[in-house]
């Protein structure tokens, strides 16, 4: 267990990320670590991208070492709210070769190094190296094709963090991140994630960022407790990017609002910004913003702002009105005439 000690001045500096390379390492998990509980959600598409083509497949699995455990310089600390890729990457490739190797360490604990890891005792920078270009493969393979989505759903949750924290204070905010983790009294934040370890780690002054994602199931800090501290936690809507399409309204709505608006308001089941939800439906922002102006002026659909989004989703009507019409029973009229066609 561990114990992050904050005083006033760190709660008032902790601060929602939403981060692209702890997305991409959080990722690997379900691909390539030894966690038999990989939530039902993720495995067909984790055992798809472990069969993708382009990808460096031999040295990701090496950076989870057999414990779980991913080195901390291969995902180092957000130096903005909302950093991007790129910059995160230049972060790995200017990390000094003696910490590269002993993150890798510590990574591995006494278990023996693989193959692609042991240029290590040689020159830890061309490993570092080769974990940058791998990592940023991986991105663009895997993840920046789905980073509209997956970016909405990070918005929404930590919009969903900003209202608790304004709602209900600190305490409850980080109570209700994950089962695991629990505020206490005296500032003192636990996340139960070793439960052999109990390390004592004063914030200080360093800051506190609380990174939601899509792909860690189980909270997650740095191995190193003397870096900045960045609290991993499982996002809410976990399931919803690899979910099957929302069922089609029915026709009487889609007769009533049209089927372009109709579609967007079945979409709208979970909060999407305007330029996702013209990805899937394959128009332009500018329609559905219009449709969207329609839609919110008739109640259907609310809106809320999540950093620089604009989030949509919709309200108790528009969720009625989406809803899908349940199958209703045959008539006696039609089962008599089932069963006279069936003997005929």
């Amino acid at each position: 267990m561990f114990r992050l000690e904050l005083d006033v001045q760190d709660l008032a500096a902790a601060c929602f990320t939403i981060s692209p390379l702890h997305e991409v390492t959080s990722s690997l998990w379900p691909v390539y670590g030894p966690f038999p509980a990989t939530p039902e959600p993720l495995r067909p598409w984790a055992r798809r991208v472990a069969a993708q083509p382009g990808i460096d497949h031999e040295l990701l699995h090496a950076l989870v070492s057999p414990r779980g455990w991913i080195p901390d310089f291969a995902a180092p600390p957000p130096t903005t709210p909302c950093p991007a890729i790129a910059d995160q990457l230049a972060q790995v490739r200017a990390t000094p070769p003696d910490r590269v190797a002993a993150d890798i360490i510590a990574a591995y604990g006494r278990a023996p190094l693989p193959a692609r890891l042991r240029e290590l005792e040689r020159d830890p920078a061309v490993v570092r190296d080769q974990v940058a270009h791998a990592l940023g493969q991986y991105w663009r393979a895997v993840i920046e094709p789905r980073w509209p989505r997956l970016r909405t759903l990070l918005e929404a949750d930590v919009l969903h963090r900003g209202q608790q924290l304004a709602q209900a204070g600190p305490g409850a905010a980080f109570d209700r991140l994950d089962r695991r983790i629990r505020w206490s009294e005296g500032g003192v934040l636990a996340v139960d994630i070793i439960h052999q370890w109990r390390r004592e780690l004063p914030v200080a002054g360093r800051g506190l960022r609380l990174v939601p994602s899509l792909f860690a199931y189980f909270p997650h800090l740095p191995i190193d407790v003397a870096d900045p501290p960045v609290l991993g936690y499982p996002a809410r809507g976990m399931a919803l990017p690899w979910q099957r399409a929302p069922a089609p309204p029915p026709a009487a709505t889609r007769a009533l609002l049209g089927p372009p608006r109709a579609r967007l308001l079945a979409l709208l089941d979970q909060p999407a910004s305007t330029t996702e939800l013209a990805h899937r439906l394959g128009v332009t922002p500018s329609a559905v913003s219009q449709h969207l102006r329609v839609l919110a002026a008739a109640g259907l659909v609310s809106r809320a702002r999540a950093g620089r989004l604009v989030l949509y989703r919709q309200t108790e009507t528009g969720a009625r009105l989406a809803r899908p019409a349940p199958a209703q029973a045959p008539t006696t009229t039609q089962t008599q005439a089932q069963a006279q066609a069936q003997e005929t």
